[in-house]
């Protein structure tokens, strides 16, 4: 057991070693093999250099201490710098990080982020523009603006047109209503269309004998023609009943234009010419005849072939 006390005008130093080998003076180099400092209080400590294998210390108090490496169970900084830091639990008030951060994989959870983060690659609740397909099940709203939607199955209690629209096939089951358009079903009243405006008329038959024409029979809803120069009589070829015109059978027509068309049976002689997309998946049969296809009983695959998941025998 050695005890060192220095000179009285320094602060109080005991060191307590087992083992030690001292240099040429006591204010040499010191290497010890062992040392355990319960406490130790020093304002000033000037040295070359200090070496130790294990450093124990029960409280370590230091204005400036730099070591090369640390092996502590707890350390307490107000200002802590270090090159590298290796640690299994770690705790701070604040991390102020200024070159890269590396974490582990889903290390930042949804409670660690708020919810106001930002995130381009999202579209905010207030509104965007959605440059992707936009896919859902259920969709409640009061105001939907698109420049092209499409609706497998729409479904709607009043739906308002402000400017044209356009459809390939309409049924209507409940009639067709003119806003302008009054009852027009009187023995003296002729229903007339405007190509032009795209409306029809009501308008009435001139009763007069000006002309000395004869008005021929007719059948309620029929369309009228002129049969001969002065005779107007009633045709079947075109009925207008409950606000829809229906035309007979063996109807021809050179060039027909319509905006909504519903027919039971359609026959074309010639070329048919459709919109791109307008035959649906509905409307073709399973058993459609495809040269560019496999077939599920077997063939000959000249490209290449990728799944994801094959189950089979051989």
């Amino acid at each position: 057991m050695l005890c060192i006390r220095p000179a009285a005008h320094w602060p109080p130093l005991q060191l307590f070693s087992t083992e030690y080998i001292p240099k040429s003076d006591s204010l040499g180099n010191f290497t010890f093999n062992s040392t355990t400092i319960t406490t130790s209080t020093i304002t000033h400590l000037i040295t070359t250099n200090v070496t130790s294998t294990n450093i124990f210390a029960t409280t370590l108090a230091a204005t400036n201490f730099t070591p090369a490496n640390i092996n502590a169970t707890s350390v307490t900084s107000t200002n802590f710098f270090a090159t590298n830091v290796t640690s299994i639990n770690a705790t701070t008030t604040n991390l102020f990080v200024s070159g890269a951060l590396s974490l582990p994989n889903n290390s930042v959870t949804d409670a660690m982020v708020v919810d106001t983060i930002t995130a381009s690659n999202y579209l905010l609740l207030t509104g965007g523009t959605l440059s992707g397909a936009f896919g859902f099940t259920t969709a409640t709203g009061t105001s939907v603006t698109s420049t092209n939607a499409f609706f497998t199955t729409l479904a709607g209690t009043t739906l308002n047109i402000s400017a044209s629209s356009t459809f390939r096939t309409s049924t209507i089951a409940g009639g067709f209503f003119q806003t302008d358009f009054a009852d027009c079903s009187g023995d003296n009243q002729t229903v007339n269309y405007n190509a032009a405006t795209g409306k029809f008329t009501c308008l009435t038959d001139d009763t007069t004998g000006g002309g000395g024409g004869i008005i021929g029979t007719s059948t309620v809803d029929y369309f009228a023609f002129y049969s001969d120069a002065a005779i107007v009589t009633g045709t079947p070829l075109m009925q207008f009943s409950n606000g829809a015109i229906t035309f007979t059978t063996n109807t021809s027509f050179t060039n027909v234009t319509s905006t909504n068309a519903t027919t039971t049976n359609l026959f074309v002689s010639g070329a048919l010419s459709l919109p791109n997309n307008s035959v649906t998946d509905a409307m073709v049969v399973d058993t459609i005849t495809a040269s560019n296809y496999l077939l599920l009983t077997g063939g000959t695959l000249s490209g290449a072939f990728g799944f994801t998941t094959a189950t089979g025998t051989s």
